[in-house]
């Protein structure tokens, strides 16, 4: 569930399909609107934090409803990105992540700065946890030979 997705097509729909390997299932608007109430506890904040660095937070969602901030500086690409763990209770992970394509290559360095939390549980420290991600993510776009490979790009 990594990278932002999109909002879906009809609002109204009743039910939302994940696709997934073992052949997908489903949630209702009810669970929909659960996850987006949890997601929404730290929009302010998120905002907030994009506001001060000029950066736009992406909130539109297709299977699950995440948040994404990304921006591009110096041909390295950052993303911070808040989605649902994979847990049986609504629980979030934060997520970081600079990469650089090089040809065929993908290289980057990522790290998970909260796992599987309440967005109540974080939510007084959340600027202090997204300032601290920022300045990771600052350090290792400022070496970008030092980033981790990734995999192969297809051409």
């Amino acid at each position: 569930m990594l990278g932002p997705q999109e909002e879906p097509n009809h609002p109204t729909k009743e039910v939302h399909q994940k696709n997934m390997a073992n052949g997908g299932y489903h949630i209702s608007n009810e669970e929909w609107e659960r996850m987006e109430a949890e997601l929404q506890v730290l929009d302010e904040g998120l905002e907030q934090f994009a506001l001060k660095h000029g950066f736009e937070v992406d909130k539109k969602t297709k299977d699950f409803p995440t948040r994404c901030i990304r921006w591009k500086s110096g041909g390295v690409e950052s993303l911070i990105q808040i989605y649902f763990a994979d847990t049986p209770l609504p629980r979030l992970n934060l997520w970081i992540c600079v990469s650089q394509d090089r040809e065929r290559q993908r290289f980057w360095k990522r790290d998970t700065l909260r796992k599987e939390v309440q967005a109540s549980e974080i939510v007084d420290e959340f600027l202090a946890i997204l300032e601290t991600g920022k300045r990771m993510m600052d350090q290792w776009a400022a070496r970008p030979e030092e980033l981790e490979f990734a995999t192969n790009l297809q051409a």
